[in-house]
């Protein structure tokens, strides 16, 4: 019997071989494929995380390097070391933002790193008339004041669309009237364009304070009204002004407040027009109102006199350069005489004073030793280098490197 069956035994046959091979090779092949992926996802994270810890510390270096990282600095061949960093050429004027790149070496991987640096512009930053270039290594002033709670504080902040608006409101109106006038009129785009329309625009800010709906609430707005105001030589026609004597009006800011607890206006804006007028009103007298004791701080953002602009300051886009004659007008109406019990603002020009207050505002308005309009008080204050790191993969080319190979970029700022 034993012998019978040993005879029988004769292993597997050549079928069941090949089955077993194509089973095995079934399973077997999409495991080796799932580990190889699994693999090389690894390896591309463990790559991510090497180029964030390149980037941080590219940053970090940044912000503690001891060498300022304005345009006419890391220019000068005598400044202190870069520390292997390379300026990228050409290096634009100040304060125009450039390029840094080095290479960079984390857990035995190599990285390209560039650094993407944008030098901050100050509103009085000082210009160099000698090298054409700004003295940014300086520190400079802002004003100080106090925080804005909207709770108690009524706030407002104007935008260059506003404006642009504006313009574009008195340009509609002068086009369909030489459309409807066609037979008579005559389109002259080089006597009448947005540029002449904002230098005859007039800028009135108008806060309103009205009780609410609930007592003891009063409900504070801002508008700003645009009106266009003709001279001897302009050539936008009278019909059209009077056939429409309202200026354009925008609505700014709204809030219900508390009265008893109402203390400030703050009311930021870009002094871009020659003329413009702060008129607080209250359609109820303030004794009923229950408003007492406001501050009022003006504030002209980015702005400099132009009797104290440089032709560098003229250029910048992001400075606004005061006309020489320009005027600011501050009044409040006969029911909240009185209120508004001191008046802040940054606007003064040297021999010029370009601030027109009614009696009413006039004996509020707060001034330095030197005679000069302040805003409380003012404070040193170092200026922010933005900058980006990006980490890109070594693949031996050079500067600038392709986007393609970009791996991660990091945001940081240096106080210089």
């Amino acid at each position: 019997m034993i012998k019978k069956l040993w005879k029988e035994n004769k292993g597997f046959t050549l079928i069941e071989i090949v089955i077993t091979t194509v089973v095995l090779a079934t399973i077997s092949i999409p495991l080796l494929a799932y580990f190889s992926e699994s693999m090389r996802h690894s390896a591309r994270t463990k790559q991510q995380q090497n180029a964030v810890v390149a980037a941080q510390d590219a940053v970090e270096e940044l912000k503690n390097a001891s060498f300022s990282l304005d345009n006419d600095k890391v220019a000068d061949p005598s400044a202190a070391p870069k520390a292997s960093w390379t300026v990228a050429s050409p290096l634009p004027s100040a304060p125009a933002a450039y390029d840094m790149y080095k290479n960079y070496t984390v857990n035995g991987s190599s990285y390209n790193v560039v650094a993407h640096v944008t030098p901050k512009k100050s509103v009085n930053n000082v210009y160099n008339g000698s090298n054409g270039l700004y003295d940014r290594n300086l520190s400079y002033s802002k004003a100080i004041i106090p925080s804005m709670d909207s709770n108690k504080d009524l706030i407002s902040t104007e935008t260059a669309q506003y404006l642009s608006d504006a313009k574009l409101y008195y340009g509609g109106l002068y086009s369909t009237y030489c459309k409807d006038n066609k037979g008579t009129v005559v389109k002259d785009t080089t006597k009448v364009n947005t540029t002449t329309i904002g230098n005859h625009l007039k800028r009135k800010i108008v806060v309103n304070i009205k009780p609410g709906a609930s007592t003891g609430k009063i409900i504070a707005t801002v508008t700003y009204e645009y009106s266009y105001v003709k001279d001897a030589s302009d050539k936008y026609p009278d019909a059209i002004l009077t056939a429409h004597p309202d200026p354009y009006k925008v609505d700014i800011a709204k809030q219900s407040i508390d009265a008893d607890k109402f203390e400030n206006i703050f009311i930021f804006y870009k002094p871009d027009t020659k003329n413009d007028e702060v008129e607080i009103k209250g359609s109820t007298l303030a004794s009923t109102l229950g408003v007492a004791n406001m501050k009022l701080y003006l504030v002209a953002e980015n702005s400099v006199a132009n009797s104290l602009a440089t032709p560098g300051d003229r250029s910048d886009p992001d400075i606004i350069v005061r006309d020489m004659t320009y005027s600011m007008k501050v009044s409040t109406d006969t029911n909240l005489t009185g209120t508004v019990t001191k008046a802040y603002t940054n606007l003064c020009a040297s021999g010029h004073d370009e601030i027109a207050s009614s009696g009413n505002v006039s004996t509020v308005m707060q001034k330095d030793g030197s005679g000069n309009y302040t805003l409380i008080t003012t404070e040193d204050s170092n200026r922010l280098v933005d900058i980006t790191v990006s980490v890109y993969k070594d693949k031996g080319g050079s500067y600038p490197f392709d986007e393609s190979d970009k791996l991660a970029s990091v945001d940081g700022n240096k106080v210089q």
